[in-house]
């Protein structure tokens, strides 16, 4: 897959979904992302990773992290930097100082990823615009 559609999937599955995936015991001050959570909700990595890849053992580790224990899927490893930068926007999120503003934040945030790779942004408007 090229790195521009990995991206544009990614962020597409995660603005329509609209929210963090976080973990449900996440309290004040401390939120604890997951790849995916018990609810259904996935992260912009967990966006990628197909059901027969997903192990639970993934969570709470970063993508290099991932890789040194052979849990992350080899058809991502060639997107490894785009996608560790991806996690680190979702991840940044403070739902507890802006608990509405997930989708402007992430949209903000991934066209600007996008400009450095040089990827189209306008899609990432339009969803924005239709949530």
């Amino acid at each position: 897959m090229k790195e521009e559609k990995v991206f544009r999937k990614a962020v597409k599955g995660l603005l329509k979904q609209g929210v963090q995936s976080t973990n449900l015991a996440s309290t004040p001050n401390r939120i604890i992302c997951e790849y995916r959570t018990v609810s259904g909700l996935k992260c912009a990595v967990g966006m990628l990773i197909k059901d027969d890849e997903y192990l639970k053992e993934m969570e709470y580790k970063s993508i290099c992290d991932l890789i040194e224990s052979n849990l992350f899927p080899k058809r991502l490893a060639p997107h490894k930097d785009l996608l560790s930068q991806m996690q680190i926007i979702h991840d940044a999120y403070d739902k507890w100082s802006f608990p509405d503003a997930f989708n402007i934040f992430c949209a903000r945030r991934y066209k600007e990823l996008a400009k450095e790779y040089g990827f189209r942004t306008g899609f990432i408007d339009k969803l924005v615009k239709g949530s």
